[in-house]
């Protein structure tokens, strides 16, 4: 009973009730009375033994326990002092109880006597196993909580304990066992029917093996609609007669310089449609692509470049200079520079079997590492896609993937593959989230991790955006949280909302979800997509029951070849079992009875931030190579201060403690921004657990993001510097009563890419004026932004007020001769708050903001005889509308 229970929680220790009748002297036996006492056995399964040792465990912990049956169970609770609850049982929430005492005839003159049975309405605990002794059999009574589990759910459990006892027991072909000799991880939990629904009918999708290429499909639909707009791009539109001369062109150079099948070149090029016809031309020339990104830290390019020993380069002009130090040959993938070549198509495509792409992922040992992904790979990958969403010549797909991870690849050529349009938004320095907004009224389908579709759903409410032509939604790279799923339904009803799930191991997507239209919200991982197949695999790789947690590994012709040089790192996640080759994800899962996918989390320390699959040992080492510091531990902890999942890192330093400043600024010419801490939190000495381990659980929350800097807070000193401060906090989620100081980093704060857009967003508005998305990066505290803005936007509304100017701020002009509506500020002194007011009103209603001047005043009845007067400048005789948010109601 211990091993099915630890078996189905996956924990090593589980600790059972067992009552007992505590008759152990031979003159206690004739007693009348109840002498019934409760033993808490402790069941140790720790090192996964085989079972005949965790039997010789269990009878060490049995006798020791009868041993001391006379210790009432009440005054051991009182000993240990475990934390109490009305809500459970305390020490041990599971009883067993073995009812083998002999069944003696009970005889009374005059009387007949007989058993009685009766139905149990009230469980004592979560779940009784109660066993009785019946001559050769046994009988088993399940009493369980009807809050906690349902009656199918311990059916199951029941099928599983009688299948696990059938594997202990099961003899060789010479009669001796065998059972009790293998681990109990590697004894069975399903029975046949179960296995063969979990197994085989769950994974019963159609082989999508592509026999085409892509390279092959995208010829084949250039010559169908050679004139259909293929690309958007900064500006540009490329036809698909044009992309496919452009990348032929190429194909050409490469062959030239030696690229054929298994030759990988690195693609460094900026997000335009030379990129795309870079990616095509070197697959046209039989070459694989290995995606380098100019926005990339300059020593993590070159630790790319070593690793992969790329022998040709292709990039643009403008970008060569940009590279680091390398031996590769150059190849230009302008299309001015290329009209001399060839626009044939090459003699061949690439076979199935070869190799497609390489794309690095975050590693545990420090050091990125390289996903081999085949044509045949990405071929299954985009027919499922093309069952699944029957993309079309009308579909118009707004790409928003950074070219350095796969999902960018699905956004690409699932429209060109159809005879649709592929619209490239930018992303550098960060996601253009004005642009996504605008996209919306014009795509057909949108893709985007959770946080960003977040982001494009607030700004899109905020400014009422329409979506005509939306037919679907993809989220996917992370868990996608209910709430975020029914605010899309609600706001863009009718649009089919999916949750798409792959590890780049498995060429893009390998399980798909379809919310429903009605019914309870949750997310889910759904099914295996076409040609995928799924098994949840406990920790002796046996497929895992019903609602058990267990491994997710993938099947199928999405399955990549490998890791790049790392040939223990491959064996040791693709694996062979049954004759078939899966990868195991390290992600956990748990199946409902209807067979769909419930993601867990993981099974090591890899975190998703904002989509980007991050091995938080890389940082650790990049932090460990620091001067100053002895020890280093990041965490991705979530909600903090009510804003995204962000890195904290925990540093153990040497006798000079570095500033926080100073790390970030040193990982950032290593790593990548998304890498990058948000947070640092300098400890005497990391806390141990008791095996000697890094006690993670114990690692404290930052008491105050952005106080490591360790600089005293210098509060706003202008109305500008006020604004951008509450701008600062209300952004980034932090409680009310946080003072921000004038030198208070945006980013140490907390602040990611996605809230910087959104922060340039909010200034835009008050400005009435475009202002630049790198400003926030290359200004990020209040001081610096402030004096940015006054410098640059003079003219604008908020910036432009010197100090001394009046407190009226026209808000919107409107119609002559209607009546004007003023509104007094709120704390803080600023009116940037009416302004979606002033909106909602329509154009023809003239509105006027009162601000606080600057110095601002301290009477109230100054106040309003000041505000009293600026409103008669305007409207000398009245009635007048006036009105007040806040403390703008007091005056």
């Amino acid at each position: 009973f211990q091993a099915l229970l630890g078996r189905l929680t996956g924990q090593a220790d589980v600790p059972v009730g067992s009552p007992i009748a505590n008759r152990n002297r031979a003159e206690i036996e004739p007693l009348i009375g109840f002498f019934v006492n409760t033993l808490v056995l402790r069941g140790d399964l720790a090192g996964d033994p085989p079972f005949h040792e965790l039997l010789a465990r269990t009878r060490r912990t049995t006798l020791e326990a009868y041993a001391h049956q006379d210790l009432p169970f009440e005054q051991l609770v009182e000993a240990l002092r475990p934390q109490r609850t009305l809500a459970m049982n305390p020490l041990f929430q599971v009883m067993f109880a073995l009812q083998n005492m002999p069944a003696a005839a009970v005889e009374l003159p005059g009387l007949s006597l007989s058993s009685l049975e009766f139905e149990k309405n009230s469980a004592r605990v979560d779940l009784e196993l109660s066993v009785w002794e019946a001559g050769d059999s046994f009988l088993l009574d399940l009493v369980y909580s009807a809050e906690l589990f349902d009656r199918p759910t311990l059916e199951r459990a029941v099928l599983s304990l009688e299948t696990l006892f059938r594997g202990v027991l099961a003899r060789d072909g010479n009669g001796y066992g065998e059972g009790d000799n293998r681990r109990l991880s590697e004894l069975p939990l399903l029975p046949a029917a179960a296995r063969h629904q979990i197994v085989t009918e769950w994974n019963d999708t159609w082989p999508a093996r592509e026999p085409r290429t892509v390279v092959e499909r995208f010829a084949a639909q250039a010559a169908a609609t050679p004139d259909g707009v293929a690309l958007e791009a900064g500006g540009e539109r490329l036809t698909y007669a044009r992309l496919d001369l452009w990348a032929n062109r190429l194909a050409h150079r490469l062959r030239r310089l030696g690229v054929g099948p298994e030759v990988v070149v690195g693609l460094f090029a900026e997000r335009d449609a030379a990129m795309v016809a870079g990616i095509l031309g070197i697959w046209k020339a039989g070459g694989a692509y290995l995606p380098l990104d100019p926005g990339s830290p300059r020593e993590r390019l070159a630790d790319l470049l070593e690793d992969s020993r790329v022998a040709v380069i292709a990039a643009g002009a403008e970008l060569v200079q940009a590279l680091p130090p390398h031996a590769a040959q150059l190849a230009r993938i302008d299309d001015e520079d290329l009209a001399a070549e060839s626009g044939l198509p090459p003699a061949g495509p690439s076979r199935p079997s070869d190799l497609a792409y390489l794309i690095y992922t975050s590693g545990t040992t420090g050091k990125p590492k390289a996903v081999l992904v085949e044509h045949g790979n990405l071929a299954s990958t985009l027919a499922a896609g093309q069952e699944a969403f029957a993309y079309g010549r009308g579909d118009r797909i707004a790409s928003v993937a950074s070219f350095s991870f796969d999902i960018f690849l699905l956004e690409l050529l699932a429209p060109l593959l159809a005879g649709g349009t592929c619209v490239l938004l930018p992303t550098r320095p960060t996601l253009d989230l004005e642009r996504v907004v605008d996209e919306l009224g014009s795509a057909t389908i949108l893709h985007a991790v959770p946080a960003v579709m977040r982001q494009v759903l607030t700004l899109a409410r905020l400014r009422r955006a329409a979506a005509p032509r939306l037919r679907a939604l993809f989220l996917g790279g992370d868990a996608v949280p209910a709430d975020l799923l029914d605010d899309l339904q609600r706001t863009f009803p009718g649009v089919e909302i999916w949750v798409l799930y792959g590890p780049t191991e498995t060429a893009i997507v390998c399980t798909l979800w379809r919310m429903p239209a009605e019914g309870r919200v949750r997310s889910l991982l759904g099914h295996p997509f076409a040609g995928v197949e799924i098994q949840l695999r406990g920790a002796g790789g046996q497929p895992v029951p019903i609602g058990v947690p267990g491994e997710i590994w993938i099947g199928g012709a999405v399955v990549a070849r490998g890791y790049w040089r790392r040939e223990e790192l491959t064996a040791e996640k693709f694996v062979i079992a049954e004759g078939r080759r899966f990868y195991r994800s390290g992600d956990l899962a748990r199946r409902l009875p209807d067979g769909a996918l419930e993601f867990l989390g993981r099974l090591d320390h890899q975190v998703k931030i904002r989509g980007f699959r991050i091995e938080l040992g890389e940082i650790e080492a990049a932090l460990a190579d620091q001067p100053g510091v002895r020890e280093a531990v990041v965490l991705a902890r979530d909600g903090d201060h009510g804003g995204e999942r962000r890195l904290v890192a925990y540093v153990a330093a040497g006798p000079e403690v570095p500033a926080a400043a100073a790390l970030r600024a040193a990982l950032a010419r290593r790593l990548p921004g998304y890498m990058l801490p948000a947070a640092f939190v300098f400890l005497d000495a990391l806390p141990l657990d008791a095996g000697g381990k890094i006690d993670r659980r114990a690692l404290p929350a930052p008491e105050d993001p952005g106080s490591e800097a360790g600089l005293p807070s210098v509060p706003p000193r202008t109305r500008l510097e006020r604004f951008l401060a509450v701008q600062f906090r209300e952004v980034l989620g932090l409680p009310a009563g946080r003072e921000i100081g004038i030198d208070d980093d945006f980013f140490a704060l907390g602040g990611t890419s996605i809230s910087g857009a959104i922060l340039i967003y909010r200034l835009q508005e008050a400005l009435s004026e475009v202002v630049h998305v790198v400003a926030i990066f290359d200004h990020p505290t209040v001081a610096s932004l402030a004096e940015y803005l006054r410098e640059r936007h003079a003219g604008g509304g908020l910036a432009g007020v010197p100090p001394g100017r009046g407190v009226l701020v026209p808000l919107q002009a409107g119609a002559s001769g209607r009546r004007p509506l003023f509104c007094v500020h709120p704390v803080g002194g600023e009116v940037v708050a009416y302004r979606l007011l002033a909106r909602h009103l329509g154009a023809g209603q003239p509105v006027h903001g009162l601000q606080s001047p600057d110095p601002p005043l301290a009477d109230l009845r100054e106040m309003a005889g000041r505000y009293a007067a600026a409103v008669r400048e305007v409207q000398p005789a009245g009635p007048y509308r006036i009105a007040g948010w806040s403390m703008g109601g007091v005056v």
